[in-house]
């Protein structure tokens, strides 16, 4: 399914120094989106490497590019766009929030405005502090959209309530718009964490079913010891926690029969780190 997200503001991961940022050369040609890091379907399990960061450590600057087209094609009719921009971080509302506290954001060009027909850089950097809970941070992205019949601010994700949707989502959707459900996230790991390492000894499947309303079953692969297995809610408190001895090929049940509907997040851990998903209770 082929993802349009904010409709005219569209990442891509960008590898190269802050100031040569262009757009990622193997996106196909007619991509409008987010590449790879977001998905039209839950559950919303698209995180790449750069996505990870760890308490009290330097996070390695991550560069998205924006590039806006002058013209987007709807299946309505044709839009022309002025310009698209995210506030600074220091603005008093800024472009993107949901950052881990000691994370930033900055932009190339400084006033974070894209002209139509131009691109640039949004980088995502800082040192996530002790303050922090361990989990993952769904941020929301507010991009400001100027064209001669169409004005406002567009949220990624959109929310999924129509009563919560501004006039200008509203009108995107009636233009048969498909704008993703899923957010742009930063996992945060706890500090002494070396996720590289327990992901050598450790792999973990999707729950299955999901979303669900009971018993749910995760296929975990492991090396022989011991582990915690906990799962979170959206604020990053943990409201379940047991220790298993794993070895092999096993399955981990949850029950979730008692919990409110909603995101959980579920992570398997020892003292080499942790590995997270999330899962949907309905």
């Amino acid at each position: 399914m082929k993802n349009l997200f904010l409709l005219f503001f569209s990442f891509a991961i960008c590898l190269n120094a802050y100031s040569q940022c262009t757009p990622n050369p193997d996106l196909p040609a007619d991509f409008i989106g987010i590449d790879p890091l977001s998905d039209s379907e839950m559950p919303c399990d698209t995180l790449v490497p750069e996505q990870e960061a760890f308490i009290n450590q330097v996070y390695d600057p991550f560069v998205l590019t924006v590039f806006v087209p002058d013209t987007v094609e709807t299946p309505a009719q044709p839009v022309i766009l002025t310009s698209v921009s995210v506030n600074p971080a220091d603005h008093a509302e800024p472009g993107i929030t949901g950052l881990p506290a000691g994370m930033t954001y900055s932009c190339f060009p400084e006033d974070c405005i894209f002209p139509a027909g131009t691109g640039g850089c949004v980088e995502i950097s800082g040192i996530p502090n002790d303050t922090n809970t361990p989990g993952d941070y769904d941020l929301l992205i507010t991009a400001n959209i100027v064209a001669p019949l169409i004005n406002g601010a567009l949220r990624f994700p959109i929310p999924a309530d129509p009563m919560e949707q501004n006039e200008l989502e509203q009108l995107l959707l009636a233009f048969g718009v498909s704008l993703p459900a899923c957010p742009y996230q930063i996992r945060l790991n706890p500090a002494n964490a070396t996720n590289d390492l327990i992901k050598s000894q450790l792999s973990i499947g999707q729950n299955t079913p999901n979303p669900f309303s009971g018993i749910t079953s995760i296929d975990v692969k492991a090396e022989s010891g011991d582990y915690t297995f906990s799962v979170y809610n959206t604020l990053g408190e943990r409201i379940h926690s047991r220790e298993l001895r794993l070895s092999g090929n096993e399955i981990v049940e949850f029950d979730g029969r008692k919990l409110d509907a909603g995101v959980y997040f579920y992570s398997f851990s020892n003292e080499n780190g942790v590995i997270s998903k999330r899962m949907i209770v309905k």
